[in-house]
């Protein structure tokens, strides 16, 4: 193919080709007759570098992105860093305009408010989920094990369990809070930092430990009720394990998708329309 239907298809330059030839993204040959000879390769590669550079890849990072798959992840997660670094900026300012919008004094702003945050960098692992997933599956199945099976059926400490699951659900609420508000300006962060996973599965095993200790205390007091001939409370205490016993399930199956809180809305709301619709 020949550089003027190069330049239609790719709307680049020719300034701009000649230039990643130059740094070596793109190998070209020529025919007999001394033109360059454009591949649909070539055609796709330069769509290829185009996209890249539009999303603030340097020519540097573009031959990473094409060095390796190691190489490729390394500069992809760079640029998901630098991004989340100049989003949070951003937003920030974007709060402060909102509040001398609001008729807020700048003199009342505080000197540092738009210093920029310090890089903290993301977890990557592939198919992060699908592992998040597995490993809150494996520690639910042993957990209930070890609450149905091995340790004795008496009479919980369930106060300490909820008191140490509240603390957590309330550090996963404030970590998640900047990604809330972020989500509302139409940013979605595709990544999660290490606290975030940390504390996430941290709050889960608690879910898990709270489930098997309220099953394991509602068998012995089965047993207790059954025994006295009390067959309503005893049903009333197997439902209220079966509900924790599902909660936690939920909790499980949800850890499998990107975003859990989003997906359970998600899925109520479309429960609601279809009721309403029918």
């Amino acid at each position: 193919m020949q550089l003027k239907a190069v330049l239609e298809e790719t709307q680049l330059t020719k300034k701009a080709i000649r230039y990643y030839e130059d740094c070596g993204l793109l190998r070209t040959v020529r025919k007999n007759n001394g033109y360059k000879d454009y591949s649909q390769e070539n055609i796709e590669q330069l769509k290829s570098i185009k996209k890249l550079r539009n999303l603030g890849f340097s020519i540097d990072e573009i031959k990473s992105f094409y060095q390796s798959e190691t190489a490729k992840q390394d500069v992809i997660i760079r640029k998901i860093n630098q991004n989340e670094k100049l989003l949070n900026q951003l937003y920030q300012k974007k709060e402060l305009l909102s509040a001398l919008h609001d008729s807020k004094d700048i003199q009342a702003i505080p000197y540092g408010a738009l210093e920029v945050p310090q890089e903290t960098p993301y977890m990557y692992l592939r198919n992060i989920y699908r592992i998040f997933g597995t490993i809150n599956l494996i520690s639910f199945v042993m957990i209930i094990f070890y609450f149905l099976l091995i340790r004795e059926h008496v009479p919980q400490n369930i106060g300490m369990l909820l008191m140490f699951q509240s603390a957590l659900v309330a550090l996963s609420i404030g970590l998640q809070h900047r990604r809330s508000s972020l989500k509302k300006q139409g940013i979605h962060i595709l990544e999660r930092k290490p606290k975030e996973i940390i504390f996430q599965y941290l709050s889960n095993l608690f879910t898990y430990g709270l489930s098997g200790a309220i099953i394991n205390e509602m068998l012995y007091f089965v047993r207790l009720y059954v025994g006295d001939g009390q067959l309503f409370l005893a049903f009333g205490n197997m439902g209220l394990g079966l509900f924790f016993l599902l909660l936690s399930a939920f909790i499980v199956v949800l850890s499998f998708f990107e975003d859990d809180f989003d997906l359970s809305v998600n899925t109520f709301n479309k429960r609601i329309t279809k009721s309403e619709i029918s």
